[in-house]
C-alpha cells in the first residue's frame, strides 16, 4: 500500500514538489510515494483513479505555492471553486477518508483561511502547516519526514515468523536495546504540571519511539510577544508546528514522553513541556 500522497499545483510549485519527492525517498520506498503526475494514468477515469490513489495512501502532504489560492482558469474563474480540480478533488478525498492532511506552505506562503477556501477543504485551514523554504530546504524537508513518521501507522507485520526465529529475535533486540539505552541521552517522561523542563536539558531530549499512549496538549500565549512552537522529534531535532500570537491558543495531539519546546520569535528557547496522561493546558508568559 502507498504510504504518502504529494498534491501540488503543477504551474505553482513543479520543481519544488519533485525536490520533495526526491528528498523523502531517501527515507521511504519509492512505491510509498505518489506524486500526481506520474500517479495518475492515461486513458482511465481520472475521478475513479482520484479516489482509488487516495484511497491506498496514510497521509497526503497539501504544497501551498504563492499562486495555489489564485490559480485561475482560462475564463478567469478560480481553480479551486470548481469540483473537477484535481487539486481539490484530492484534498477533499483525504480530509474525507480522515487521514493527516499536512499544508506545506513554500517560502512564506500564507495559510489559506477558511472564507477562502470551498465548504469541502474548509478541514484544510485546521490543519497545522510547515514551512518549506527554498533557502533551508534541507531542513524543512527533515521537518517534514519527521512528521510523516509522527503521523503514520505503524504496520504489523503479517505474516510473522517461527517460534525460534522469534526467540532469538527478541534476545537480540533486547540486548541491543540494552546497550544503545546505556550509551544514548537521556529522556525526561514527564514534567511537573506546575514547572516546565529547562531549556539546557534541550540537546539531551528526544522523543521516545515505543511511547503507544497518546494525549493532548495546549498552549494559550499570555506573553505579549510572539511564541514559536516546536516538537523534539526522535533525534531530537525541533520541528515547527505553530506560530502562537499574543492571546491565541493551539492544542495538539501527542504521546506521553514526547517533548514541546517553545520559543521566542529569535527562535531563541524559553521553555520545554511534557505532555501528561491528562489534557495538558499551558499558559505561556
Amino acid at each position: 500500500m502507498a504510504g504518502i500522497f504529494i498534491n501540488y499545483r503543477r504551474d505553482d510549485a513543479p520543481g519544488t514538489a519533485g525536490r520533495l519527492y526526491d528528498q523523502l525517498a531517501r527515507s521511504f520506498s519509492r512505491r510509498a510515494l505518489l506524486i500526481d503526475v506520474d500517479a495518475i494514468e492515461p486513458g482511465f477515469d481520472f475521478d475513479k483513479q482520484i479516489e482509488s490513489q487516495i484511497a491506498q495512501c496514510d497521509a497526503l502532504l497539501a504544497l501551498i505555492g504563492p499562486h495555489w489560492l489564485a490559480a485561475a482558469d482560462d475564463q478567469g474563474r478560480r481553480r479551486l471553486h470548481n469540483d473537477k480540480d484535481y487539486v481539490r478533488q484530492e484534498i477533499a478525498a483525504a480530509l474525507k477518508r480522515g487521514i493527516p492532511v499536512i499544508p506545506v506552505l513554500l517560502d512564506g506562503t500564507p495559510m489559506p483561511s477558511e472564507s477562502d477556501l470551498p465548504i469541502d477543504l474548509k478541514g484544510l485551514a485546521k490543519r497545522q502547516g510547515l514551512e518549506l523554504r527554498h533557502t533551508r530546504f534541507v531542513a524543512d524537508a527533515d521537518a517534514i519526514l519527521s512528521a510523516l513518521k509522527h503521523c503514520l501507522p505503524r504496520r504489523p507485520n503479517r505474516w510473522g515468523l517461527p517460534l525460534t526465529a522469534a526467540v532469538i529475535g527478541c534476545l537480540c533486540l533486547g540486548l541491543a536495546i540494552y546497550l544503545w539505552s546505556s550509551s544514548r541521552p537521556s529522556i525526561v517522561a514527564s514534567a511537573p504540571r506546575s514547572a516546565p523542563t529547562g531549556c539546557d536539558r534541550e540537546k539531551a531530549l528526544r522523543s521516545p519511539t515505543t511511547t503507544t499512549e497518546s494525549t493532548q496538549i495546549s498552549f494559550t500565549n499570555k506573553a505579549p510577544e510572539g511564541r514559536r512552537i516546536y516538537w523534539l522529534d526522535f533525534t531530537g531535532a525541533r520541528v515547527f508546528y505553530a506560530s502562537l500570537a499574543t492571546g491565541k491558543t493551539v492544542s495538539f495531539e501527542t504521546y506521553i514522553g514526547h517533548p514541546w519546546l517553545i520559543a521566542n520569535d529569535a527562535d531563541e528557547c524559553m521553555a520545554i513541556y511534557m505532555p501528561t496522561t491528562d489534557h495538558r493546558e499551558i499558559a505561556l508568559y
